[in-house]
């Protein structure tokens, strides 16, 4: 098509030189000249103008066309009403383009060759049509004026030098919705527009006009040319929200059937069309799968972005008629439907004739005429030699401001500055919503009178999902009731202490280690002011001081345990440390454990808390955390919450907290373990093991509630729930420890105070008066004495063993000495003893000295328990160094009577005696005189003890009834002759006998046992 423009221009561009007007005028053509109805009947003079309109082909377009020549003419009208005084007609001849390239141009040199030349050219509707003819018109120096042409292209001056229009531009509506994108901070864009020429030139321009201001980017272009569906899930899939369309509305029915069948019609979505749409097109669904009903849904809060077609301001135009006048009188007697440009076509005959009557001016004092000198000049002007008319005119168009029923008609280059209208659709109608007025660089202004409020069906929308941090923190009433909590925690804490100062001197108090109760009760008011303390956050207290609370409240938690449960386990291995030592014998000093190693024990664990966090805090310094979980989006999908959770953290913060709860553990199993030692200590005072065992069975059981509970803080939701059941846990054990250490005590001196004695009570004792009385009650005595029996029997099995290894040692030792050698040399030694004191009636062995203590002369009869033994305590039970030292009176007295007997030894006066028979050769003793007693003289460091032995082997004199062998002076062993009345020569040598009974079976066995071992450690020294 345009190369046949081309072809006509080579051909016919330049024959209005040699052709003479009218000479074409015999060609058969019909006369559509018109010049008003008054223009008609005159005699003035004629001044024509040119006009292109769109009446055949498209219905669409020949609507409009035949709507756009109704204005004109109706304008013709008026302005020859008013023209007639100026000396001049104005005459309109005009041919249909069809709104096609090829029929417009041929119209247009139709005009040229048979028509009388015209001075200006009114046209075209259609864009491309205008772009074409403004192409020739500027070789044969005719001024274009578009009624209805919005092409950003015919704003190129360079191209259509001699273009000028009463229709805004589509960069004019870009102007107006790039305003509106940058009001509604919608910065992020799609746009989808129907891929031919028109809409996609347009498209181009109003987007690089939009982005050029770098606000707005349109990051989704998309086209189409049948469907849209496949661009529209595009637009969907990438989650564009703003929707800028460029089509007309028959592609615009299709784009919302499509969009009504993905959901892009819902409140998060925003469709801004530009160009104008006529009222209720929404109504025809011809070639559309989608019923009425769907499409007005669809299309429902639509924003329409067009020109003003009518004045803002409803006061008299330069014709003289209000723009609801000429709306209603031209509505009145138009073709329906009426085109939305008829207005700008009604201004566009004004524009004419005000340049027309101010270029007669110009022209008429340039060239010093007359004005009706001038008209006649200007009538009689034709294409060749109107280049300077043509160059006066273009300056007077672009002069014109002047108020039209379309509103002010002003230009900028070839353009309209008008205003744009914004128009909503509001149910079942439009609404304008804003206007946009170009002046001071464009502005937006939703409040002038006639413009209703935007409607939304939420929430303003956005361009994009806005994602919004939205912090997580306890609610301020779950944290003022756990402050009311811990504030009651502490309130009972401080009772407690001072019940334990009060009462420190009470019996069941003191026994209790009441300054070690102290720092239990101390340790929880610290694990209640870090739960205090735990749900403070950034809204209460500043940043910068989250990072010191994160470290006290740590250090807190782990000091106020350390004391509590620290002190606990600490006094009661006090008590297992007695109870061990109570049935075990220690050769050295008792050591006791006082209350200053205690507190040692104590602060070693405090100690270890602090350097553990000193060194935390140098080597992995605590920073504040911000954890964000999975966004939510709200019901109108316009905004994604991301919660965000803050914590105390470090980049080895695992490490530091396995190291804490390794040595808190290990307490926890060193607590359960002296729990379990002292379970059967029976006085209460003492005995914490129940209330420990409870106290580790909460800690345990609550802790791992706590971290299964903590869990739950990815649940945005449930932060506030997650906070309150952890910190119940906590303020639970701390709450459960002071409970079962002070209510037990409580009760106890309570019973102090009416009379009872807990401690009297708990080994089965009753306090009546100044009598202190068993309590009948036969299982409870029972029990009392089969657990001393089962302590006592410990202790007796573990001292045998102890002694049995001794003794082995002992005798072991003993066998090694005692070589053949010694042997020999022993007998022989005896041999000669024998020998020598065969004359004599006695033998006597020199034995080594040894220091009897307290020793008055005379010889004192002792029971074997004056042996050096093992004491006991009155009621059985063993004590700490129970062992008494043995005295330093130990001998051995060797009498030699027969070699058959074996040694005999005895105890007398805290001395050990032992006697060895040693016979002669014809088996009898020493000495020949039966009445003749054979002494045994033994001299020691500062006496000597005579035992007198009868020289027949079967007689042993001893006293009557007793238990000890006979004691005598020199002068007692004179005056034995004869044997006993209670003896025989047939009796045999009875040893003397431990006549005294034991109290129990295992106490005669230990006694034996003790003696024995010191007869071999004697032995062995006199050896």
């Amino acid at each position: 098509m345009e190369s046949t423009i081309w072809i006509w221009l080579l051909i016919c561009g330049f024959v209005p030189c040699f052709i003479p007007n009218g000479v074409l005028a015999i060609t058969e053509h019909f006369d559509n000249t018109y010049c008003g109805t008054k223009g008609m009947v005159t005699n003035m003079k004629r001044i024509y103008i040119g006009g292109l309109f769109p009446l055949k082909g498209n219905r669409f377009h020949s609507v409009r066309g035949r709507s756009e020549l109704e204005a004109a003419r109706y304008a013709l009208d008026l302005v020859n009403e008013q023209s007639s005084s100026d000396g001049f007609v104005l005459c309109m001849f005009h041919n249909d383009t069809e709104c096609d390239t090829g029929i417009g141009a041929d119209a247009l040199f139709d005009q040229f060759y048979r028509k009388p030349p015209m001075k200006i050219l009114l046209g075209c509707s259609c864009s491309e049509v205008s772009k074409h003819v403004a192409t020739i018109t500027q070789y044969w120096n005719v001024v274009m004026l578009s009624y209805a042409s919005t092409s950003v292209a015919l704003s190129k001056r360079e191209l259509y030098p001699t273009f000028f229009r009463t229709v805004s531009p589509d960069t004019s509506q870009g102007s107006a919705l790039g305003a509106l994108l940058v009001h509604f901070n919608w910065t992020t864009v799609a746009s989808l527009t129907y891929d031919i020429e028109f809409y996609s030139l347009a498209a181009r321009e109003i987007i690089n006009l939009i982005e050029s201001t770098g606000v707005v980017e349109f990051a989704t272009k998309a086209s189409f040319v049948d469907d849209p569906g496949a661009e529209l899930d595009k637009i969907k899939e990438q989650d564009r929200r703003i929707i800028i369309g460029t089509f007309g509305q028959k592609e615009a029915r299709k784009v919302f059937c499509e969009a009504y069948r993905r959901g892009m019609h819902k409140s998060k979505y925003v469709w801004l069309l530009i160009g104008w749409y006529s009222k209720e097109w929404w109504r025809e669904t011809d070639n559309i799968e989608c019923t009425q009903q769907e499409l007005m849904q669809a299309t429902n809060n639509v924003f329409f972005i067009d020109s003003l077609n009518l004045g803002i301001e409803d006061k008299p135009s330069v014709s003289g008629l209000k723009p609801s006048e000429f709306e209603t009188l031209f509505s009145n007697g138009s073709t329906r439907p009426i085109s939305p440009h008829a207005p700008q076509t009604f201004d566009a005959i004004w524009t004419i004739y005000q340049t027309l009557r101010n270029t007669i001016t110009v022209l008429g004092r340039n060239l010093s005429l007359s004005q009706e000198d001038t008209i006649d000049l200007l009538s009689k002007l034709n294409y060749k030699n109107n280049r300077q008319v043509r160059h006066i005119l273009m300056q007077e168009m672009a002069k014109q401001s002047f108020d039209g029923v379309s509103g002010t008609v002003r230009f900028d280059g070839p353009d309209r500055l008008g205003t744009t209208r914004i128009r909503q659709k509001q149910g079942d109608g439009l609404a304008t919503v804003a206007l946009f007025f170009p002046e001071d660089g464009g502005y937006l202004d939703f409040t002038y009178p006639g413009c209703s409020p935007i409607k939304w069906p939420g929430r303003i929308p956005v361009d994009e999902l806005t994602y919004v941090e939205k912090p997580l923190h306890v609610s301020s009433s779950a944290l003022i009731v756990i402050s009311v909590i811990n504030g009651v925690g502490i309130s009972v804490a401080l009772a407690f202490l001072g019940f334990n100062i009060r009462f420190r001197n009470d019996k069941s108090i003191k026994m209790s280690s009441p300054n070690l109760n102290n720092c239990i009760v101390v340790g929880c008011i610290l694990v209640y002011l870090s739960v205090i303390l735990q749900g403070l956050h950034t809204e209460i207290v500043p940043v910068s001081s989250f990072v010191p609370l994160c470290t006290a409240r740590a250090m807190l938690l782990a000091s106020g345990f350390s004391l509590a449960f620290g002190s606990m386990f600490v006094k009661t291995y006090r008590v297992y440390h007695i109870v061990t030592h109570a049935t075990s014998r220690g050769l050295g000093k008792r050591i006791m454990l006082r209350e200053s190693i205690l507190f040692a024990m104590v602060g070693g664990l405090l100690a270890l808390d602090l350097i553990v966090f000193i060194l935390w805090a140098t080597l992995d310094p605590m920073y504040r955390q911000v954890t964000k979980t999975q966004s939510q989006v709200s019901e109108d999908e316009t905004i994604a919450y991301i919660f965000t959770v803050e914590s105390c953290s470090s980049n080895r913060a695992q490490i530091w907290l396995g190291v804490v709860y390794t040595y808190k553990g290990l307490l926890l199993l060193f607590g359960v373990f002296l729990a379990w030692e002292t379970r059967k200590v029976k006085i209460p005072a003492l005995n914490d093991s129940n209330y420990i065992a409870l106290s580790v069975y909460n800690v345990v059981m609550l802790s791992v509630i706590a971290v299964a509970v903590s869990s739950l803080v990815k649940q945005p939701h449930l932060v506030t729930i997650t906070f309150t059941l952890v910190t119940g846990c906590v303020v639970t054990m701390a709450t459960a420890t002071l409970a079962l250490l002070f209510i037990p005590k409580v009760i106890s001196v309570r019973s102090n105070h009416l009379g009872g004695d807990p401690i009297s009570s708990s080994v089965g004792l009753e306090t009546r008066g100044q009598t202190r009385r068993l309590i009948a009650d036969e299982s409870t005595e029972l029990k009392e004495n089969i657990y001393r029996w089962e302590v006592q029997n410990r202790a007796y099995k573990k001292e045998c063993e102890k002694l049995e290894q001794k003794i082995a040692e002992l005798e072991a030792k003993l066998l090694s000495l005692q070589n053949s050698e010694k042997i020999n040399l022993r007998e022989n030694r005896l041999s000669t003893i024998i020998s020598e004191s065969s004359d004599t009636s006695e033998l006597l062995i020199d034995l080594p000295e040894t220091i009897i203590d307290n020793y008055n002369g005379s010889p004192k009869t002792e029971s074997p328990e004056t042996c050096p033994l093992l004491e006991r305590g009155d009621s059985g039970r063993h004590s700490i160094d129970s062992r008494q030292a043995p005295k330093e009176n130990i001998y051995s007295l060797f009498c030699v009577q027969a070699k058959e007997k074996t040694s005999t030894n005895f105890c007398v006066n805290n001395t050990h005696v032992e006697i060895i028979y040693a016979a002669d050769e014809e088996g009898d003793v020493s000495g020949s005189n039966d009445t003749k007693s054979t002494q045994c003289d033994c001299k020691t460091f500062d006496t000597k003890l005579i035992f007198s032995l009868h020289k027949n082997k079967n007689y042993y004199s001893k006293l009557q009834n007793s238990a000890s062998p006979t004691l005598q002076t020199d002068k007692q062993k004179e005056e034995i002759t004869e044997l006993p009345s209670d003896m025989t020569d047939n009796d045999e040598c009875i040893l003397p006998e431990d006549t005294s009974e034991m109290e129990e079976e295992l106490h005669k066995e230990r006694k034996d046992l003790e003696c024995k071992l010191v007869d071999l450690e004697e032995t062995l020294l006199s050896s």
